[in-house]
């Protein structure tokens, strides 16, 4: 996030954007979701008085401590169970809402979307879910460690999978099966040794009555958009064919503006002169956040991007290792 609005106000101090307005628009987004994402985080940052602890005699110790829970917000029971509540909550009312409101969002607010839960655009639910479902999974499975009989709690993480199929996602389902399988790949392959099949036999389980509530619930339509996953094609939305052409016409934007790309927030501007491809629809997005990313910020931006991903990684992974007992 910093690199981006870096690489726009690069942009915009050197008036290359096409669109100059969008980008300063952007910007504006950008600034504001890195003061809301430090205010956050402040609350899980630990005092500098437990940062570093001190030996007997009174002298710092330049060793990290061992356990991290004041910068974990996984490692604080109250928050756990408070991000595992507020997942069921929200997946609940996305249900009940789904069911009873015929379209409107808090059963007043009318939409010309497709809404589900607080939100228009039910992909946009679906990737709140993508995010929550890992965190709230993670927050519950040391109690059930600690208490295999509370398999009740295995209920809370449930209804937010079975919500997240019944958004009718496609990518929202994919991105969930992937996440399964990577935390059973990781689970097994350095999991704890005596947690192994306990956490099998609870995911496993979690994950087939998600599937069969969400069978018993959703009407036929969204089950046969699931099973059309293949076609892409659904009436109110963008034919995956169409998707898949956006996104190589975006590269296009690209070869023509490699460096820099056309601006952040350009491609609604930029689009239509590359568009190789008749539509009804206004592309303001290529449905494609990489393409649309190397469109708008060129092969810097790219770069940036590549390097936050592999500081992601090393972060989630690096003491995976000590993990495994």
């Amino acid at each position: 996030m910093c690199h981006a609005s870096l690489l726009g106000m690069i942009q915009f101090a050197g008036r290359l954007p096409l669109d100059s307005i969008a980008t300063r628009e952007a910007l504006r987004k950008l600034s504001t979701d890195l003061i809301l994402f430090f205010l956050a985080g402040q609350p899980f940052i630990p005092p500098a008085s437990a940062s570093a602890p001190r030996h007997r005699s009174g002298t710092r110790s330049d060793k990290p401590p061992t356990g991290r829970a004041g910068s974990d917000i996984l490692s604080v029971p109250s928050l756990r169970w408070a991000l595992v509540v507020y997942t069921f909550l929200i997946a609940l009312f996305a249900i009940f809402q789904f069911f009873s409101s015929q379209g409107l969002i808090y059963w007043v607010v009318k939409s010309p979307g497709w809404t589900f839960g607080p939100y228009i655009n039910h992909n946009h639910y679906a990737g709140l879910m993508e995010m929550l479902i890992p965190l709230s999974v993670a927050s519950a499975l040391p109690t059930l460690r600690k208490h295999p009989s509370a398999v009740v709690v295995g209920c809370l993480v449930l209804i937010p999978i079975a919500s997240l199929l019944l958004s009718g996602s496609r990518g929202g389902f994919i991105s969930l099966l992937t996440e399964a399988l990577l935390a059973a790949v990781l689970v097994l392959w350095r999991g704890p040794r005596r947690a192994r099949r306990l956490t099998a036999l609870v995911g496993g389980a979690v994950i087939l009555a998600a599937a069969l509530l969400f069978f018993w619930m959703a009407p036929r339509h969204i089950a046969e958009r699931l099973a059309r996953m293949g076609d892409g094609t659904h009436p109110p939305e963008v034919e995956l064919s169409n998707r898949l052409v956006a996104a190589r016409d975006s590269l296009g934007m690209l070869r023509d503006h490699p460096w820099l790309g056309t601006g952040l927030g350009s491609f609604a501007e930029a689009f239509p002169r590359y568009q190789s491809f008749p539509s009804d629809f206004l592309w303001d997005h290529a449905h494609n956040d990489y393409a649309e990313a190397l469109a708008e910020t060129g092969l810097a931006g790219g770069a940036a991007i590549l390097s936050a991903l592999g500081g992601f990684l090393w972060l989630a992974f690096r003491d995976l290792g000590a993990c495994r007992r």
